[in-house]
């Protein structure tokens, strides 16, 4: 699951998802990632920007590790700021990557807590 403002960058983030194979469900705004998040869809990861409309990825990431069903699921935050590492780990977040993010590097920290 992507969970990123800027639906351009989301679209180049599905489409290589996508292209490895990678079903991918996007959420653009803070009302849909909550919707999906609580929904019975299963995710092996979930990739959030920090900046959302509406909230930031710490809350939604408080948000995911409050659901039981999904305290397995990996979070992977992407963020230009280094000051928020330590409150994204204390979130639950798995994985933070420093903007700007080549695609290999992105692809590296999704098979590292899938594969």
């Amino acid at each position: 699951m992507l969970i990123i403002d800027s639906p351009t960058l989301a679209k180049l983030f599905a489409e290589v998802f996508e292209k490895l194979g990678w079903t991918v469900t996007v959420a653009n705004n803070r009302e849909a990632a909550m919707t999906q998040i609580a929904g019975n869809e299963p995710y092996d990861i979930i990739l959030l920007s920090y900046r959302l409309s509406g909230t930031d990825g710490v809350q939604v990431s408080k948000f995911i590790r409050s659901l039981e069903y999904r305290m397995t699921t990996a979070i992977v935050m992407l963020t230009s700021s280094g000051e928020i590492i330590d409150e994204a780990k204390a979130a639950g977040v798995d994985e933070v990557l420093l903007k700007p993010v080549n695609v290999s590097t992105l692809i590296w920290a999704v098979n590292k807590h899938v594969g």
